[in-house]
């Protein structure tokens, strides 16, 4: 005799024999054999069933979770959630919709509360230099001397940046600034103070010309001459920090003008989220362990392909987490706009804030299917306006102000010349070659820094002439034309001229020096 199982499992034959002793055994291994074959279809049928009960508890896990503020701290359900699953991940990713007020401070408060559970190091949306020198000499004091040199400036956000920096005063990098930089005004001050030679110097602070007088617009035009110049006269100059600095700029160079051109923007978005991978694998290399949270604009913590058709910095980071069998959090914080969502003004009853769990909310709201599954949770904030205080704005307008009275010599020197030159054509015209030196001297000078503007307009000019000896040449000249000058004016001072001549020719000698000066310093020319 055979027993077979409804699965098609066969009992062997020596079993049998072996437990069947008489007919009422066998009668009771026949029970116990249909007692094996509904208990293994119970079995399949359980297992069923807590499969389809764990979806159901799943569905019903909870989709909002309320937040309260109140003088800058923050509670409630949603602080919990997020604190709750910080102990299971590396790295907490806070993606905001930039310059909405309050997320700074937010982030703020919760990265204090984090770093309680290891969350050392923070990751922003700016460049390294500009971190870690504000790491070196603290963020008021580097605001001060760099002020166009962070990219979103609010005070809450120069408040997050002190905090990573206070609370971990033995690592030398907390901040990781993953992006490009936000102008090259500052950076190449910085060149001209590590400038170790004089031809250093001339032509750091050329660069520094050009780019302070463009402003924001000079990343965004082509102007690789200047680095290559850099790069050049800079080779001997062992400083790391200037290496760092022209490798930054070039790298900024190259995405915001790859941006500027309709053409090529995928290049430069898919550019730029690649650059925040590799420089976040380099910090990474320092430390594998450490604990990072993230604060920067939400299209680059999303998981997957993101709004601008690349693969995202966040899936970048995710992957990372996943190689080490580790989950990541993504929460986006935006400020609260009915159209955009599911979620209705009822739903925040007395708070501003409200989390949403994605995960869940998946089950109430399928149809936004593709934007809750790219992160794990949604910040909604209430009635927020847009952040409108920075002391860093203060900063720029003084540097601003700073540059004009540093110019105004060489503006007022310029004038004066010109109007040397008017003065000895009109002379001219009347037979009287007076002035003809002071014309001459400086209808040079005028030329040299019609030329240098023609240079910082020009994005394929470089703002200095680095190689050969015409840039001491010109300074030669300049000297020796203001010394000549001085002469010719104590002469004319001792003589019987006019007042008004000796007065016009100790200014213009005054103006003239001035002026060689500027051409000097600023390398107007060469």
């Amino acid at each position: 005799m055979e027993l077979c199982f409804s699965g098609g499992e066969n009992l062997p034959k020596n079993w049998l024999k072996q437990y069947s002793a008489s007919a009422d055994e066998n009668s009771s291994l026949i029970i116990e054999a249909n007692a094996y074959k509904v208990m293994k279809k119970l079995s399949v049928l359980s297992l069923i069933f807590l499969v389809v009960l764990s979806v159901q508890v799943r569905a019903q896990e909870q989709v909002i979770y309320p937040i309260q503020s109140k003088n800058s701290s923050y509670s409630g359900e949603g602080v919990q959630w997020i604190l709750g699953r910080a102990d299971s991940v590396q790295f907490l990713m806070f993606g905001e919709q930039h310059n909405v007020e309050g997320i700074a401070e937010f982030v703020d408060f919760m990265y204090n509360e984090l770093h309680k559970k290891g969350f050392h190091n923070m990751v922003l949306e700016t460049d390294g230099w500009t971190t870690q020198r504000s790491a070196d000499l603290g963020v008021d004091v580097f605001t001060r001397k760099n002020p166009h040199s962070i990219a979103f400036d609010t005070n809450g956000d120069l408040q997050l940046m002190q905090s990573a920096i206070d609370l971990n005063p033995d690592i030398k990098t907390p901040i990781w600034g993953v992006d490009q930089m936000q102008t090259a005004i500052h950076p190449f001050h910085r060149l001209v103070e590590i400038a170790n030679t004089s031809k250093q110097k001339r032509i750091a602070r050329g660069a520094f010309l050009k780019a302070a007088l463009k402003m924001g617009r000079y990343t965004r035009q082509d102007h690789q001459k200047n680095l290559d110049a850099l790069e050049e006269v800079f080779s001997e100059n062992l400083s790391k920090e200037k290496d760092q600095i022209i490798h930054e700029i070039r790298q900024t160079m190259e995405i915001f003008y790859t941006w500027m051109n309709p053409a090529t923007r995928g290049e430069s978005v898919a550019n730029r989220e690649a650059l925040m991978g590799q420089n976040f694998d380099t910090y990474l290399g320092t430390a594998p362990d450490a604990k990072a949270v993230f604060k920067m604009g939400g299209a680059h913590t999303l998981y997957g392909i993101g709004p601008n058709g690349v693969p995202t910095f966040g899936d970048h980071v995710k992957k990372i987490a996943n190689q080490k069998d580790q989950p990541v959090l993504s929460v986006s914080i935006y400020r609260y706009n009915p159209e955009s969502t599911f979620m209705k003004d009822l739903d925040f009853g007395e708070n501003k804030m409200l989390l949403i769990n994605c995960k869940a909310a998946l089950f109430t709201d399928p149809e936004d299917s593709a934007r809750l599954a790219q992160r794990d949770a949604i910040i909604l904030l209430k009635e927020a306006g847009y952040a409108n205080k920075s002391i860093n704005w203060s900063y720029e307008d003084a540097f601003k102000s700073g540059l004009i009275k540093r110019l105004i010599p060489l503006g007022l020197a310029l004038i004066f010349g010109l109007i040397t030159i008017i003065a000895f054509l009109i002379g001219l015209i009347k037979g009287k070659k007076r002035l003809a030196f002071p014309a001459l001297a400086s209808l040079l000078a005028l030329g040299l820094v019609a030329f240098q503007l023609v240079q910082i307009l020009d994005a394929n000019a470089s703002a200095t002439i680095s190689t050969g000896y015409l840039p001491t040449a010109m300074h030669l000249l300049l000297l020796a034309a203001s010394l000549a000058f001085i002469y010719a004016a104590f002469k004319i001072f001792k003589s019987e001229a006019s007042l008004m001549g000796k007065f016009y020719y100790v200014l213009f000698t005054i103006s003239f020096a001035v002026l060689s000066y500027q051409v000097f310093y600023w390398n107007i020319g060469g």
